[in-house]
């Protein structure tokens, strides 16, 4: 019965090829139990049996296609909700991507852009500093070092903080 079910699920031309071969069973198995039970029967009685047997055919028959019909919408519309649902998992998925790629390209700015300014600052007052030979100055040149180093470590911690958002979200 299960592989019925999943037969006509897949495909409409297998309920078309499950009526036939039913039908023709039915055919057979009732033509041999009918001429069992109609033997010595008058003639207007055999008809009336093979008439009976033809409406219970037809209203079996349609009975059977309503409910093979019914499993393939089943089929279709458990189909149309699986798409759906992978179609919004996609969705959920590209919104995810675009989010790192964002946090990416931030990451990136910082790097080529926010880093560059404190380390040219660092190379210029440690160009300062190898200039002079003037203890004064080059004590006025130390606290400007020291600041942008602080300036630099928070751009790597920021950094770091990005960095932590995309690996959170996977």
């Amino acid at each position: 019965f299960n592989s019925m079910k999943a037969l006509t699920m897949k495909n409409k031309n297998y309920i078309v090829f499950l009526y036939l071969g039913i039908s023709c069973v039915w055919v057979i198995l009732s033509d041999q139990v009918i001429s069992v039970w109609i033997d010595g029967m008058p003639a207007k009685n055999r008809a009336v049996m093979h008439s009976l047997k033809a409406f219970l055919f037809i209203g079996i028959s349609a009975l059977l296609l309503q409910y093979l019909i019914n499993l393939y919408h089943r089929g279709q519309k458990k189909n149309l909700a699986d798409m759906a649902q992978r179609l919004e998992e996609s969705r959920q998925q590209q919104a995810l991507i675009n989010e790192q790629n964002r946090l990416l390209k931030e990451i990136a700015w910082i790097n080529s852009h926010e880093i560059r300014k404190p380390v040219a600052s660092i190379l210029g007052l440690s160009a300062l500093i190898k200039e002079t030979n003037d203890q004064a100055e080059k004590g006025k040149y130390y606290p400007m070092i020291d600041d942008c180093i602080e300036e630099l470590d928070e751009i790597v911690h920021q950094t770091a903080v990005k960095l932590n958002e995309i690996i959170a979200e996977q």
